[in-house]
């Protein structure tokens, strides 16, 4: 509630996101009578605003019944207030947005297609009677400081979402969001294991917020960082640098071993198996996890990292940094191989999913007792840069779910036409292997035409699998079909005992339905590439008839008229035409 031009919209459209809640404007509900009057200058009577009140109230009770909502309303006076109440009682919160009328008139001056003019701004002064019951908001604060503000003033109950994709969550705001789940979560702990991605997940703040923990609690807490690899390479040292900064003493983090270090809890029936798989695969699957989670007396475990779409699972994280990233062989396999037989068209950029339901029960069943608690980051592109757009803490999966939509509003990028010639690019920093590499290929495969080509740019290739038995797997049988690796599984234990290279190969695959070329440096020879029934170009080669420098995300035409489809980090999104998303 304010004055015209205190930012009642904006505000209370930011504040409906972090709430994870419909926004109304109050305005749009006028008659027209009042628009019309507003609009010459006419200042509104109060026989005119009270059946647009009692409106008001009425249809916060329906929003009220849909799980609430935040309503920007000028509200100046305390009977005006009372009215709106009156419907609901104690169950509505008035927050006051407070300003100067200097600041406001100018304010006011700068906004174009607003029926109330700035001369009117005095008779709101006039009418304006301040609450003495209402959270109260300086608004010559940052919008994300006022959100928060806010939100803290009205004692916001765990989980925390907080959400903004009209612009950003900058640090400042980012480090506001830390210290509230600090103050819940971590107050009074003394032993602290944090979970952040590896180098993989490099943009996903996961680092500056890891960074951040150990700051503002290493002097009341023990606190160690096992990195959730899943089947990657342990970080080095200077990875660790470039992610988490130099002041966290080295001895902090320890490596994640999967072949060993862990520790089964239980297992996911055959049975259940069977049905998630629809009645392809009968055998049970274990529940594991690093022994240092289970043996550590922990008092708060916190789990970092980003929800985007993953060809696995459907949606990055939440469990999944624990099973899998955490995990073992036996649940690495089996889950990997899960996604490959269900479908990976059906499964990628989905909320929920086969895999997704059999880590959640694995978790929920047998590691729930355990003091976990998620961070989870959602990034889009604002003015073509990545940008934090929502962080949602909790243990539970509704915080998984809010980030997910999340991400499927922002992550997925459903194209019009398919694409006859993509370009993607493979941060050297972050893509070393065609394990990780092939993001390339699945996160394009559903926008791709058939007969298409995927040129994969990857000046940093040195070998093809993390771990070196998964990389023998990789060169001995190759990137063939579906059918065809599904087929060598049943006649090959070296492949049947290793589901996760197995479903790594169908998710490498093209099917022969479009055509890929890797483009490696130096790390990789031709006949490597060739070898695992790819088509190879050299690096340099390839950059001279498509020089990076000059290519956008997205669609490009070239000086020659080609037009290609552009992607540079394939990561951080997933790419499909409307018509085959809408279809699997």
């Amino acid at each position: 509630m304010g004055v015209s031009g205190c930012g009642k919209s904006s505000i209370g459209n930011r504040l409906a996101q972090a709430l994870n809640v419909n926004f109304y404007d109050g305005d749009d509900f006028h008659p027209q009578a009042n628009i019309d009057k507003m609009s010459q200058g006419i200042a509104l009577q109060d026989e005119d605003r009270w059946p647009w009140l009692k409106r008001l109230a009425d249809k916060m009770v329906l929003w009220n019944a849909q799980g609430g909502a935040v309503l920007a309303c000028s509200a100046l006076k305390q009977s005006y207030r009372d009215v709106l109440a009156s419907t609901l009682t104690k169950q509505v919160t008035f927050v006051y947005l407070k300003g100067s009328q200097a600041l406001i008139a100018s304010r006011m001056a700068k906004r174009k297609n607003h029926f109330m003019p700035t001369e009117l701004l005095n008779s709101q002064f006039a009418a304006l009677q301040e609450p003495n019951n209402a959270i109260v908001a300086d608004i010559s604060q940052s919008p994300e400081v006022i959100v928060q503000s806010i939100l803290e003033s009205m004692k916001m109950t765990y989980p925390i979402h907080v959400v903004d994709t009209q612009q950003t969550i900058n640090d400042q705001a980012l480090v506001a969001i830390l210290d509230q789940f600090i103050q819940q979560k971590a107050a009074n702990a003394k032993r602290i294991l944090i979970l952040p991605p590896d180098i993989t997940r490099f943009y996903s703040k996961a680092g500056f917020i890891s960074a951040y923990l150990y700051e503002k609690l290493k002097d009341q807490a023990d606190i160690y960082f096992l990195p959730a690899l899943g089947t990657h390479e342990p970080m080095a040292e200077q990875e660790i640098d470039a992610m988490f900064g130099t002041d966290i003493p080295k001895e902090r983090f320890l490596p994640h071993l999967w072949r060993q270090d862990v520790q089964k809890v239980g297992e996911i029936s055959s049975e259940r198996m069977l049905q998630l798989s629809e009645g392809k695969l009968d055998y049970s699957m274990d529940v594991a996890a690093n022994k240092l989670l289970l043996d550590g007396n922990w008092d708060l475990i916190v789990s970092v990292g980003q929800v985007v779409p993953h060809e696995v699972i459907g949606m990055a994280n939440y469990t999944k940094n624990i099973l899998v990233g955490t995990g073992g062989a036996d649940t690495i396999h089996k889950s990997h191989f899960l996604g490959a037989v269900y479908g990976m068209e059906r499964i990628m950029g989905r909320v929920d999913t086969p895999v997704r339901k059999a880590l959640n029960e694995g978790y929920d069943e047998f590691l729930r007792h355990l003091p976990i608690e998620f961070i989870l980051t959602v990034l889009g592109n604002k003015n073509d840069k990545l940008a934090l757009q929502g962080v949602f803490c909790g243990a539970n999966q509704d915080t998984y779910e809010a980030a997910a939509k999340l991400s499927q509003q922002l992550n997925l990028n459903l194209l019009d036409k398919p694409i006859n010639k993509a370009i993607v690019y493979l941060e050297p920093s972050e893509f070393k292997t065609t394990w990780l590499g092939n993001k390339a290929i699945y996160r394009t495969r559903m926008a791709m035409a058939d007969a298409g080509e995927l040129i994969i740019l990857a000046p940093a290739l040195h070998r093809f699998g993390e771990d070196l038995e998964i990389d023998r797997l990789i060169r001995k049988y190759g990137y063939k079909t579906t059918d065809e690796t599904l087929a060598a599984v049943k006649a090959n234990p070296e492949l049947a005992t290793n589901l996760s290279a197995a479903a790594h190969l169908i998710h490498g695959t093209a099917d022969k339905r479009f055509n890929v070329t890797y483009c490696p440096g130096d790390g990789v020879s031709q006949q490597e590439i060739e070898s695992v029934d790819y088509q190879y170009c050299h690096y340099d080669e390839m950059t001279k008839r498509y020089p990076i420098e000059n290519l956008k995300d997205g669609w490009n035409t070239l000086p020659d008229g080609e037009e290609i489809f552009y992607v540079s980090n394939p990561a951080l999104g997933l790419w499909s035409t409307k018509a085959r998303f809408e279809n699997e």
